[in-house]
């Protein structure tokens, strides 16, 4: 069933986590875009991006990217290696044109190589891929999606019920490798021996309720066997989307009778979180090679003297291309204007030789929340001097019409 859609490199570490997976391309689908990584220390699990190019591409980069490290001392150090998976999927993006926009979602979870009595595990999500954990007999969903109906869920515009159903709810707001830096989304929770942990795809979530996963996790001690039933059960109730299921077990770590807290939100990493460290590495190694002879320093002042001017040019051009934002719509092939999503972007309207504008914020914003004056304007671009300013006239437009809904 999985049909390579795996991966499972040899284990560096004794069993700290024991796991079983399964994939299923579903009823619908052409392709699996789904991709998942096993090993006795570190678990993850992938779902390309549905209507990209190279979903399926992306989720297999992003997971053999993962795996080239498996044990991790710190929960900052695995999202550094998240990191390095988004720009792996990026830059094969940026080679292959049939490959442009490709991303995928990510959720991952491993045990931190600490000391005795120190038993950690770190979690990373980015999208809508979910990780649940099943302990002292409740289930609990520990991520939070990075969604479209989960944002306007969150701010109160939308009901549980209503997100459940939402025409919109694929649309995901955050995704590995279609950019070329990501917030990484960490959580730190005790290694309880005897919890059972769930990674998935929306595939499953989309079709399977919480009270359903938590009684097939309950009934199925052996974890392949469990995460078989669920893969199952989700193709037999519709099975709409490729759907992926990977159930793990704690083996090692505290007591059960500790109590296990789970952060009521996350913390970020970005590529800036590692920039600092990063540039004093490479000023360091560059002086090292520079004082190797007298010619060869010449030749590095020469060359630095060429790159100084040329980065000067580059940086007005930057400057003058990157200045500024615009409101306008996400427009995606075959998408229609009344369900694009509304984002700010940072940079000029067409962009400027190189420089093309960047999406800076997305909003909860579509088409089909505008007055006719307001899709055109969106439609054509809306230039603001600051973020704060096209953020302003966001929140303008969202107060207008839910004050619009509440008098109707």
């Amino acid at each position: 069933m999985n049909k390579g859609r795996s991966f499972h490199p040899a284990s560096v570490s004794d069993e700290l986590l024991s796991s079983g997976g399964s994939t299923h391309i579903g009823n619908v689908r052409s392709k699996n875009q789904d991709y998942f990584g096993t090993c006795n220390s570190f678990i993850a699990v992938a779902d390309g991006m549905g209507g990209h190019n190279g979903g399926e591409v992306a989720s297999e980069i992003a997971i053999k990217e993962l795996f080239r490290k498996q044990r991790f001392i710190t929960t900052k150090e695995l999202a550094k290696q998240v990191l390095n998976a988004n720009i792996a999927v990026n830059n094969r993006a940026k080679e292959n044109p049939a490959l442009f926009s490709m991303g995928t979602t990510l959720c991952a979870i491993t045990q931190l190589k600490r000391p005795a009595g120190l038993s950690k595990l770190a979690l990373v999500n980015i999208g809508d891929s979910r990780i649940y954990v099943l302990a002292d007999d409740q289930l609990h969903q520990i991520t939070q999606d990075h969604s479209l109906v989960e944002e306007m869920y969150r701010e109160g515009k939308i009901t549980k019920s209503e997100s459940e159903n939402h025409p919109q709810r694929n649309v995901i707001t955050r995704s590995l490798g279609t950019h070329q830096d990501v917030d990484v989304d960490c959580w730190e929770i005790t290694a309880r021996k005897g919890d059972r942990y769930l990674l998935c795809t929306d595939g499953l979530t989309n079709e399977l309720t919480d009270a359903t996963i938590k009684e097939t996790l309950q009934k199925y001690s052996d974890p392949q066997m469990a995460s078989q039933v669920l893969v199952d059960t989700a193709v037999n109730a519709e099975g709409l989307d490729n759907v992926t299921a990977v159930v793990v077990d704690i083996k090692q770590g505290s007591d059960s009778l500790e109590l296990l807290e789970i952060p009521t939100s996350p913390t970020a990493y970005k590529a800036s979180s590692f920039n600092t460290l990063q540039r004093g590495e490479k000023k360091q190694n560059l002086l090292q090679k520079s004082s190797s002879s007298t010619s060869l320093l010449k030749l590095i002042k020469s060359f630095i003297s060429f790159l100084f001017v040329l980065l000067t040019v580059v940086s007005l051009v930057g400057h003058y291309a990157r200045e500024g934002f615009f409101v306008a719509f996400e427009m995606q092939n075959g998408a229609k204007v009344s369900e694009s999503q509304v984002v700010i972007y940072k940079g000029t309207k067409g962009g400027v030789l190189w420089f093309e504008p960047t999406i800076e914020r997305r909003t909860a914003l579509l088409g089909l929340d505008l007055n006719n004056v307001e899709l055109e304007r969106i439609e054509e671009g809306i230039s603001f001097k600051t973020l704060n300013q096209a953020q302003t006239y966001i929140d303008t437009i969202r107060n207008t019409t839910a004050s619009v809904k509440t008098s109707s």
